[in-house]
Formats: C-alpha cells, sequence, structure tokens
C-alpha cells in the first residue's frame, strides 16, 4: 500500500474543472486510476497531448501513462453544453421575434 501511495500525482492541483499533477518518473507505462466516476466529459492529457479515457474497475477514470515523469491534465468538460447554449439563443431570439410581430400587428 505504501508503494502504491508513493506512485500517485505530485503537486496536485484541484481548480473548477480541471485537476492537474505530476507523476513520477517510472522505467515501464502504467495506468493512472482515479476515484473521479466515468464520464464522456472528461478529457485527459500527457504533457498536453490527449490520451484514450479509460474505464477503470467498472466506473472509474483511467488512462495510460507512458514510462517517464510526465504532467497529467484532467479537464472536465458537460456533453453537450455548447448545443444547449446555442439551443436557448435560438429560443430567445424567437421568442423576442415573436413578440416584436406581435407587439405591432
Amino acid at each position: 500500500m505504501q508503494t502504491l501511495k508513493k506512485s500517485g500525482l505530485k503537486r496536485l492541483r484541484v481548480a473548477n474543472n480541471k485537476i492537474t499533477g505530476i507523476t513520477r518518473t517510472t522505467n515501464r507505462t502504467r495506468i493512472l486510476t482515479t476515484s473521479i466516476p466515468y464520464s464522456n466529459g472528461w478529457q485527459i492529457r500527457v504533457d498536453g497531448h490527449l490520451v484514450k479515457r479509460l474505464r477503470i474497475n467498472v466506473g472509474f477514470i483511467g488512462a495510460q501513462i507512458p514510462a517517464g515523469k510526465h504532467v497529467i491534465q484532467l479537464t472536465y468538460k458537460t456533453p453537450g453544453l455548447k448545443l444547449r447554449q446555442l439551443l436557448s439563443q435560438l429560443g430567445f431570439w424567437i421568442m423576442f421575434l415573436s413578440s416584436l410581430v406581435t407587439i405591432f400587428n
């Protein structure tokens, strides 16, 4: 257990929708395992490069990390948020234009 604790991320920072940390130097590929529930909204970057998100232990986020020392960044973006915002704005403008038509008729 102590070995596993030592292999965790160093300089861990958590802010809003982003988690960053640095791995310890290793001589082999490893699997990063988190206790963050799996969701399509998570993106994982290793040294700034997007890597494949893995489902670990049935329902948690993970990723394959190459040998060496790396900067890891997990970012969450709500799936479909931009589409929802666009549809909301479209609905607002339809309502606004309908109101203008009603007032001036």
